[in-house]
C-alpha cells in the first residue's frame, strides 16, 4: 500500500507486506515492512518486522517488533533494523 505525498488516510492498515507512507496516516500499522519517506507523518502504533524512516518523517505512537529471535526458521534473524529520525514519545 502506498500513501502519496498529498494523501491522508485515517484508518488502521493491517495484513500488508509493505506499507509506504509519503503523506499522512492516522491509525495503526501492522505489516512486514514500513517505509516512511519525504515528510511522512504517522500517528498510531506500529507492528512491523522492519521500519525505515527518512530524515524528515514524524511518528507519534509506540513501535512493536514482529521479529522473533527464537524463530529458527526465520532467515532474517539478524537484519532487524530501526532507523529513527524525528520520533515523539
Amino acid at each position: 500500500m502506498v500513501i502519496g505525498p498529498n494523501g491522508t488516510v485515517i484508518s488502521d492498515i493491517t495484513n500488508m507486506k509493505v506499507v509506504i507512507i509519503e503523506g499522512v496516516l492516522i491509525g495503526n500499522v501492522s505489516s512486514d515492512r514500513l517505509i516512511m519517506k519525504g515528510r511522512a507523518s504517522l500517528q498510531g502504533d506500529v507492528r512491523c518486522g522492519s521500519v525505515q524512516m527518512g530524515p524528515h518523517t514524524t511518528m507519534i505512537g509506540q513501535m512493536y517488533s514482529l521479529f522473533d529471535p527464537n524463530d529458527t526458521k526465520n532467515v532474517r534473524r539478524s537484519i532487524y533494523h530501526l532507523r529513527f529520525s524525528n520520533i515523539i514519545f
